[in-house]
Order: structure tokens, then C-alpha cells, then sequence
């Protein structure tokens, strides 16, 4: 644990004074961009410590001219030598800090340097921020930069033209006239023409809706005879059972006075004594009630009477009989149709 404590206090350290170091370091550079001229401007030790000796050896080399050449020359030689290193001392002593310098500026104010040199007029010195004192001149307005336009821009060696670029126009819009009316806050827009194809599919789809129609009513016709059938059938029904009903209540009542039942004789058995009183279709056969003299019977085709008649024929206009060769029809009273 307490070595944990000891590496995390070891770091603190570490992490602050890699922070003061980059805060003295942006410091520096801060300075540097807002005192340019210190460090543009280097120290010459070299040449303020050359005056001291030049003027120290002066007396010395005053004596020496009475000596002969011989002695003279090497004397001559060595104030020579000592020169050499010390001007050799002084460029070496400024290439550092005007490197220095070239860093800085290529750092923090060069690319801006180069813009605004490219930016001033012909025959002005470009603003520079890092030189105090001096006021950025305004470009006068309409005059175009000169240094710019119409000149290819160099990157290092090689130079690239600036191509022209093509003027940019505006599509132009079409207008068109709308035909719609508006009337009453209601636009009507007018109705296009309709193609061959659309006439013919209209034309089929009106054609398709007759027929239909027309089923349709064909359905509720046949449904409305169907219906009317059925009502014929139970109306025929009713009047058997009522002619039956009447037929038993007469013979019943002919029982009950001694009288008997109605024998068929020549006069009341003729045809002309005979009616129809019930015609109706049963099981698909034809079927009729007759009465003669109050007596009623049931009779289909082929039927044959008592009096030697016989039926032949059943509709529903009446009874068609033969007797004695000769044919009588009997029609439905209208009453009953």
C-alpha cells in the first residue's frame, strides 16, 4: 500500500514539473513573438573582447619595429591567427540563434507572414503582428491584388497555374402557365384528354356494369316468379280442401235428410250440368274438382264418369271431356280464376 502511495506521489511529481516546463517553454515563445527585437538582434562578445586586446598589443608591436624582419614576421603572423578564431566564433555564434528565430517564426507567424506578403500592394512592406510599431496600411477598394492574380502560385519548385474558373450561371426556369381557375377558394384544375387504352377499359367497364344489371334484374324477376308459384300452389291447395270440405258436408247432410247421394242420371250427368270447380298441379300432374247437381268428384286426365264421359284434357282454362264422340270443354268460372 504504502509503496502504491509512494508511485502516485512520484508521478504528481513527475506530471508537475513537466507542466512548468511546458509553461516556461510557451512562455518563451510568447516572448519571443512579443519582443521579436531581442532575439533577432545577437550578442557580440566576441567583437567588444577583440577591442581590449587590439588596443593592449598596440604598445607592444611599437618596440618591435626596431627589430629586423625576420623577428618581425612571426610577431606579425600570431595578431593575425588570434583574428581568425574569434571572427570564426562570431557567425558561429549567430547561426544558433538565428535558427532559433527561423523556428519561431516558421512556428507562429510565418504562414501568416507569407499570406499577407502575397496580400500587400507593389511597393508597400507587408504588415507583420511580431513587429511592434508598425500599422497594417489599408488596401485600397476595388484595386485587385497584383501579386495574385494572373500569376501561377509556387510550392516549392514547381509552379502551378490558378485555373480560370468558368462563369456560374443559373439554370433558367421554365415557366408555365397554369389553365386552373380558382373559384370560390376552389382551384379546378381542367381535365386532361384520355388515351385510347383509358377510352377502351372505359368503355369495357360500362359494357361489364349493363350486364350487370341486367342478371341482376333477371334474378329478381325469376325470384318474384318463383314466389308467385308457390302463391299459386297453396292458393289451389286451399280451394281442394275447400272443395273436398264441401263435398263431405254435402254428403253428410244428404245422409242425414234419407236422401243419398246424387246418382248420376242422362239429365244431370250431361256436360251441360257439369262445372269446374277447382283446377290446381299436383306432383306435376293436373288435377280438377268437378260438381254436378251438388255432388263434387275428383278427376284427372283419362278419367272416366259414371255417365260414360271421359276427360282428355286438363289446363288452367278448364276441363276438356268426350262424350258420345263428341268433345265439350268446360272452362274455369271467372269467379275462381
Amino acid at each position: 500500500m504504502l509503496d502504491a502511495i509512494k508511485e502516485m506521489e512520484t508521478k504528481q511529481k513527475v506530471m508537475l514539473v513537466v507542466t512548468v516546463l511546458l509553461f516556461a517553454l510557451v512562455g518563451y515563445l510568447l516572448w519571443g513573438m512579443i519582443f521579436p527585437s531581442n532575439v533577432s538582434q545577437p550578442k557580440q562578445p566576441a567583437l567588444s573582447a577583440q577591442k581590449p586586446a587590439s588596443q593592449a598589443k598596440a604598445p607592444a608591436q611599437a618596440p618591435a619595429a626596431n627589430k629586423p624582419a625576420s623577428t618581425q614576421q612571426p610577431q606579425a603572423q600570431a595578431p593575425a591567427q588570434q583574428q581568425a578564431p574569434a571572427a570564426q566564433q562570431q557567425p558561429a555564434r549567430q547561426q544558433p540563434q538565428a535558427a532559433q528565430q527561423q523556428n519561431i517564426q516558421g512556428a507562429m507567424g510565418l504562414p501568416q507572414q507569407q499570406s499577407q506578403q502575397q496580400m500587400a500592394p507593389q511597393g508597400q512592406q507587408p504588415f507583420n503582428p511580431m513587429m511592434p510599431g508598425q500599422q497594417q496600411q489599408p488596401m485600397p477598394q476595388g484595386a485587385p491584388n497584383q501579386s495574385t492574380i494572373g500569376h501561377p502560385t509556387t510550392t516549392g519548385s514547381m509552379a502551378q497555374p490558378i485555373p480560370a474558373q468558368a462563369p456560374h450561371t443559373m439554370p433558367q426556369q421554365q415557366t408555365v402557365h397554369s389553365q386552373a381557375k380558382t373559384v370560390g377558394g376552389i382551384t379546378e384544375v381542367p381535365k386532361q384528354p384520355l388515351t385510347p387504352a383509358q377510352l377502351a377499359v372505359l368503355e369495357q367497364s360500362k359494357k361489364t356494369e349493363a350486364q350487370y344489371v341486367e342478371l341482376l334484374n333477371q334474378y329478381q324477376i325469376a325470384q318474384l316468379q318463383q314466389k308467385l308459384v308457390a302463391t299459386n300452389a297453396q292458393i289451389a291447395e286451399s280451394r281442394l280442401r275447400s272443395a273436398q270440405l264441401e263435398a263431405k258436408t254435402q254428403e253428410v247432410s244428404n245422409q242425414l235428410t234419407g236422401q243419398g247421394s246424387l246418382k248420376p242420371t242422362a239429365a244431370t250427368t250431361a256436360a251441360k250440368n257439369i262445372e269446374v270447380a277447382y283446377i290446381g298441379q299436383q306432383k306435376g300432374r293436373w288435377q280438377a274438382m268437378l260438381t254436378s247437381g251438388g255432388s263434387y268428384f275428383q278427376v284427372t286426365v283419362g278419367t272416366q264418369l259414371q255417365n260414360g264421359a271421359r276427360v282428355t284434357a286438363i289446363s288452367p282454362r278448364g276441363v276438356t271431356i268426350m262424350q258420345d264422340g263428341e268433345k265439350h270443354f268446360i272452362a274455369m268460372p271467372d269467379a275462381l280464376n
